[in-house]
């Protein structure tokens, strides 16, 4: 680091110089696979990388370095790079994370620690496995807090619905003809029923619509 500092020092135009140094830092990440996290966590104390510069350094991460390590690298970002930068790292790395062993990113899932990482963490995990397993991405875009990643994470499941469950859909309320209440703008049903679609027997998950009644929720979808 102290060699990289020295050429920074040299170039003027800030610009260049940032770029110069996300280049540098990325790049060492890249050429480090066989290390483990303690190493690399050790390296970047002892370099006194500052926040930007951490966030430079993991950006040139992918699954290919971290393997059974990226829940521990997820879990760090959270306190050591900054706020406006967290979500497109943890999507990066546990997207990739997620589509070579969704098994291993869902188990590490369940015992994360909460916080914004976790947050990011869902959200990306979800965006991945709806294709293939929409009901479990539904179940993890639910646990996360009411706001925009929620509803961004739930318009994307339905946007990407597989095409090859026609009886298993999600609507959004735009399609909806009435409903009294329900999760962040969508209802989800399974069976139809004469173009109707009734709450707490049809639902694949009732307790989205707001009500155990027997009124008849009608859907233009």
């Amino acid at each position: 680091m102290n060699e990289l500092r020295t050429r920074l020092a040299k170039i003027s135009d800030p610009a260049e110089r940032e770029e110069y140094l996300q280049g540098a830092l990325e790049s060492m990440a890249q050429n480090l696979t066989k290390e483990s996290f303690e190493s690399l966590e050790s390296w970047m104390k002892t370099a006194k990388l500052s926040p930007e510069e951490n966030a430079h350094f993991v950006s040139g991460l992918s699954y290919d370095e971290t393997q059974q390590d990226t829940g521990r690298w997820v879990e760090w970002m959270q306190n050591h790079i900054p706020k406006d930068q967290l979500v497109d790292r943890v999507d990066g790395l546990v997207g990739q994370w997620t589509q070579e062993d969704y098994v291993a990113a869902g188990k590490w899932l369940t015992t994360a620690p909460p916080g914004p990482a976790k947050n990011a963490a869902i959200s990306s995990y979800a965006l991945t496995v709806a294709e293939y397993e929409p009901q479990t991405a539904v179940q993890w875009a639910l646990t996360l807090p009411e706001g925009e990643m929620r509803t961004g994470t739930l318009q994307g499941i339905y946007d990407n619905w597989p095409k090859t469950m026609p009886l298993l859909r999600l609507y959004s309320l735009g399609s909806m003809g009435s409903l009294s209440t329900a999760t962040n703008g969508f209802l989800f049903v399974t069976t139809r029923a004469r173009g109707r679609y009734l709450p707490g027997e049809h639902h694949l998950f009732p307790r989205l619509c707001g009500t155990t009644s027997s009124a008849v929720v009608k859907c233009r979808g």
